[in-house]
């Protein structure tokens, strides 16, 4: 009976430890539990009313008619370890500042350079503002806004 409850009482402490393995470090989508982002995807020239942005440059879509706005932020990076967000906030008006990681700890990434979107919500403005104005880790990047 002794061996019955410790070898029941190794599975649990197992099972245990599996289970909390992947919620420390990632979100339910893959992305580490820092990202802001609601939703990532890799983007493709067939993605309707998107143009991607030539290799290496960032771009940030602003889309007024999903309740609330978003603002959909591609970079160009890993395929396995994509740039993610981790805030968004009002520094002026109308101009949002993202700031970015790509910590993901002892993670192997691949060196590969592809298109990443990350799609985040953008925070209420005081003054009820459009965003005119993105900078992206201290640089300013080009907006788009989607065609209500």
């Amino acid at each position: 009976m002794r061996a019955q409850n410790a070898l029941a009482s190794v599975a649990l402490l197992m099972l245990a430890s599996t289970a909390a393995c992947g919620t420390e470090t990632e979100a339910d989508d893959g992305l580490p539990a820092g990202s802001i982002a609601i939703k990532s995807y890799a983007p493709t020239e067939t993605d309707p009313g998107f143009e991607l942005p030539k290799s290496g440059e960032n771009l940030a879509q602003a889309d007024y008619s999903a309740m609330p706005a978003t603002l959909t932020l591609i970079t160009w990076g890993s395929s396995t370890c994509p740039e993610y967000p981790t805030s968004v906030t009002w520094s002026k008006p109308t101009t949002l500042v993202i700031a970015t990681s790509t910590d993901y700890g002892d993670a192997a990434c691949t060196m590969d350079l592809v298109p990443n979107a990350m799609v985040v919500e953008i925070p209420p403005s005081q003054d009820h503002n459009r965003v005119e104005a993105v900078i992206l880790n201290g640089e300013e990047i080009e907006l788009n806004e989607v065609a209500e």
